[in-house]
């Protein structure tokens, strides 16, 4: 697992904002955790695997949550590349 260095948080647009917390489900590939806030994302750590593309980890946040992307979802939505 590798720890994206992109702290910033980069805004969605209106697609990603309507589709956000969908995924394909796939499990084959490495997922991406992101941080999506109101009108913005960011990637957090990559190298997730065995989990299904979009699951929603449990989060104590109220004003954000966390899903893991694999790379086709996220660069479908507009979320920022992990680095």
């Amino acid at each position: 697992m590798r720890v994206c260095m992109a702290g910033r948080a980069a805004p969605l647009t209106r697609i990603a904002m309507e589709h956000s917390g969908q995924g394909c489900g796939h499990k084959d590939t490495k997922l991406i955790l992101y941080e999506v806030f109101p009108f913005r994302a960011r990637a957090l750590t990559e190298g997730f695997e065995h989990l299904r593309c979009g699951y929603r980890p449990n989060t104590v946040e109220v004003h954000s949550y966390g899903i893991l992307l694999c790379p086709d979802c996220a660069a479908k939505l507009d979320f920022p590349a992990s680095t």
